[in-house]
């Protein structure tokens, strides 16, 4: 099994957040450092993001991937079988948390 993964994938991460069913969405939406489990249906050989710098993988098994947001943007996560065969494509939007923005709101009026 091969795969092509972020520099430091080797790190052991917990996931605090829910575990969403994303197979059925075509986007998963993750809020800026924090993440997401994806389950896939099918074993993969090959597990890549696009853009590095936006998220990063760890793969925790065959079947599932670990997204982990870096920075705001969007970038897409692909997984291939054994054949090199695309058995999925998603793409991987990170945005800031609204409650972030809210506190950086109340300090700046002083409120």
């Amino acid at each position: 099994m091969r795969y092509i993964a972020h520099i430091g994938l080797s790190l052991c991460l917990s996931l605090p957040v829910g575990a969403d069913q994303v197979q059925d969405n075509l986007m998963i939406p993750i809020i800026e450092s924090e993440g997401s489990l994806v389950q896939l249906e099918h074993a993969a050989s090959t597990v890549f993001v696009a853009d590095p710098n936006i998220a990063s993988l760890q793969v925790v098994s065959n079947k599932t991937v670990f997204v982990l947001a870096h920075m705001v943007g969007k970038t897409t996560l692909y997984a291939l079988d054994e054949n090199d065969d695309i058995i999925l494509q998603k793409e991987i939007v990170v945005h800031k948390s609204l409650q972030h923005l809210q506190q950086q709101l109340r300090e700046q009026s002083g409120s």
